[in-house]
């Protein structure tokens, strides 16, 4: 039975501010955008409840496993639903992991369907612009490296596939540091042609980047 939960604690951590400034600084760079201050306002406050959307809906999956969410965390790298424990199974694992990406790709698809409507030139461009940074935040986050969402569905295959969790995380530190190299050259060659997309993938190289020094300095202090 899941577990009865009505209220998920929320906190914004102070550089969640950072992140919003950026993205409505951001949005101010393209020239010619109406009301430019109120659209920057406007997809700034979309981003944030697009990342609250993300990890609600790893809070929800995890309850219909039984696992209560200590509160959701709001960063400068996004967000994060705290679980009161660890999920179990594989099967709860990839669930959980993956209700975050699939709430963003069905609010992208939402959101394309309304743009086949007749909007005002900003509503409009408001729209698109909201829809990309959905589909930005699901794509980034199927990376299969840790601890991106993407990082613990490839964890539970492998847990599933050979019964063992410990060769799953061995398996993802060598991902990890593959994904690693890739996302920064891949954000370096974005840099100057899609500034949202290489931010994107360079926040998320540094959240692999800083999962695996902490993966290592665990596995010195083991004996």
């Amino acid at each position: 039975m899941a577990t009865v939960q009505r209220f998920i604690p929320l906190k914004f951590d102070p550089t969640s501010l950072g992140m919003v400034l950026l993205v409505g600084w951001m949005v101010l760079q393209h020239p010619g955008i109406p009301s430019p201050v109120l659209t920057a306002f406007t997809l700034a406050l979309g981003y944030v409840l697009s990342v609250l959307l993300h990890e609600y809906s790893h809070a929800r999956m995890a309850r219909v496993f039984g696992i209560p969410t200590t509160r959701i965390t709001l960063t400068f790298f996004g967000g994060q639903a705290e679980l009161q424990h660890d999920t179990p199974t594989p099967t709860s694992t990839f669930m959980v992991a993956f209700a975050g990406p699939l709430s963003n790709l069905l609010l992208a698809l939402l959101l394309h369907v309304a743009l086949l409507l007749q909007w005002p030139e900003g509503v409009g461009w408001s729209l698109g612009m909201l829809k990309t940074i959905n589909v930005l935040l699901a794509v980034s986050n199927l990376i299969p490296a840790p601890p991106l969402d993407g990082g613990h569905m490839l964890h539970s295959v492998i847990w599933k596939l050979t019964g063992k969790p410990d060769v799953a995380q061995a398996t993802l530190a060598v991902t990890g540091g593959v994904f690693l190299l890739l996302l920064g050259a891949a954000a370096v060659w974005m840099a100057l042609r899609n500034p949202l997309g290489a931010l994107v993938l360079a926040l998320n190289a540094s959240m692999v980047f800083s999962h695996l020094m902490g993966w290592w300095k665990e596995r010195q202090h083991q004996p």
